[in-house]
């Protein structure tokens, strides 16, 4: 595939891949690019226009996209409830949004590391399978760690994963109800008119889509 020319702004070069019959979607929280060619797009091209494209699609659609960017863990509130913060990046607003998740942060039992009802380390924490945490992680379909107090070896993983979720005036996390991106070839094509406008093929049969890590 030749690479496009980038014409002023986003939605130019989203419209542009669209016309060409290039295949785009967000399937499973991952940016999904086939060429009309069959060629692979290549891979730092994909990298520098990722977040690009996914806010025109958002944008387009009016949805909250949510890059995963750290976690901090502490103790919240006048309780002083244990938990573990996620913190995103809202593609749309460039502003930090956050969700807390209920965890112990101490030693559940005696081990060679401590005593029972110790701290644990730094950023260290642990869930329960019935937990909210345990749920998100779940949903995410990535592997599960050795234990549940492993959690904070693999939080890395979620960082190439766009998720979605609503949003309160203090860039909170509602409900906890933080969920992987999807969003359809269809959907981007009719949105921006180009099926309605005739632009694009409505027979047209994408091959299998690249996918983007």
């Amino acid at each position: 595939m030749t690479t496009p020319t980038i014409y002023g702004n986003g939605s130019s070069l989203l419209i542009q891949l669209l016309e060409r019959g290039v295949h785009i979607a967000i399937k499973q929280g991952l940016l999904l690019v086939n060429s009309s060619s069959g060629l692979a797009v290549p891979d730092d091209w994909l990298k520098k226009h990722e977040s690009l494209l996914i806010r025109d699609i958002c944008t387009a659609l009016n949805i909250t996209a949510l890059r995963y960017i750290s976690y901090s863990t502490g103790s919240y509130g006048s309780k002083k409830s244990q938990g573990v913060t996620l913190q995103f990046d809202n593609i749309l607003t460039n502003e930090e949004a956050y969700v807390v998740y209920n965890a112990n942060l101490k030693r559940t039992r005696n081990s060679s590391g401590g005593k029972k009802g110790e701290p644990l380390p730094n950023k260290q924490f642990i869930v329960s399978e019935k937990s909210s945490f345990y749920k998100f992680w779940c949903s995410t379909a990535l592997p599960l760690p050795r234990s549940l107090s492993k959690f904070y070896e693999c939080m890395g993983k979620l960082k190439p994963l766009i998720f979605t979720g609503q949003v309160d005036f203090n860039n909170r996390i509602s409900d906890k109800k933080t969920q992987l991106l999807n969003v359809d070839y269809q959907q981007i094509l009719l949105k921006n008119g180009l099926i309605l406008s005739g632009k694009i093929n409505t027979n047209l049969t994408a091959k299998e889509p690249l996918r983007l890590r």
